[in-house]
């Protein structure tokens, strides 16, 4: 199964910057994600979640998203996609 340890990490800190800024919907859905993808068995499962967090650049535009909480979006989502390319 991929290492999304540094994913995770990268979706918790985006997670806490959106509900600092009162964003509790996109916060819940990086926290519920995190969550699916720490108790998934399924290393399937957890790729198909690592792709569609490698996809989700309109959120942002979506949520409103500050500058900070933009750059700290783009940071997932790079890191969603390195996952995916080390396992390609």
């Amino acid at each position: 199964m991929a290492d999304t340890t540094k994913l995770l990490e990268k979706m918790k800190g985006l997670e806490v910057e959106l509900r600092r800024s009162g964003k509790s919907g996109p916060a819940d859905f990086f926290k519920n994600t995190s969550q699916q993808i720490l108790n998934e068995k399924s290393a399937s499962k957890v790729l198909e979640l690592v792709e569609q967090i490698s996809s989700m650049y309109r959120i942002s535009q979506y949520g409103d998203f500050s500058y900070k909480e933009d750059e700290l979006l783009v940071q997932v989502i790079d890191e969603a996609i390195a996952i995916l390319d080390l396992i390609q």
